[in-house]
């Protein structure tokens, strides 16, 4: 399962298409989804497109617990409320020993580039 705020760019690689079983695209937004899906419609076969609000209940959204063997959530945990009840909906979803793969934007690392942008961001707060 890919958990993500956008087109799931990140997260699916059509080259391992033919090594799993299912991949399940979760999005808070439908037309992420229908974007992600015209983009990997020739995969479509192994695919499945979910609307998921990560910050609320995944049971209470018709989600079962220990599902998957495999969480990527790429650049959606930063944008949420909790940090702790949103990681704590995406554990829910892993099977024993499933794995959880995080991967998100920091500012810091770019040097020059991110103090510009903090001194952007600071002037419209």
């Amino acid at each position: 399962m890919s958990n993500n705020r956008g087109t799931s760019g990140t997260s699916f690689n059509t080259n391992v298409a033919d090594k799993v079983q299912n991949y399940t695209f979760t999005d808070f937004s439908p037309g992420f989804l229908a974007k992600a899906a015209e983009r990997f419609s020739k995969d479509a076969v192994i695919l499945e497109f979910l609307t998921l609000n990560i910050e609320e209940d995944p049971l209470a959204q018709g989600f079962q617990a220990e599902s998957f063997d495999l969480i990527v959530c790429a650049n959606v945990l930063h944008a949420t409320r909790s940090m702790q009840e949103t990681v704590a909906h995406c554990r829910c979803f892993l099977k024993l020993g499933g794995k959880l793969v995080l991967s998100e934007v920091t500012i810091g690392g770019l040097g020059g580039i991110c103090r510009g942008i903090s001194r952007w961001l600071r002037r419209r707060a």
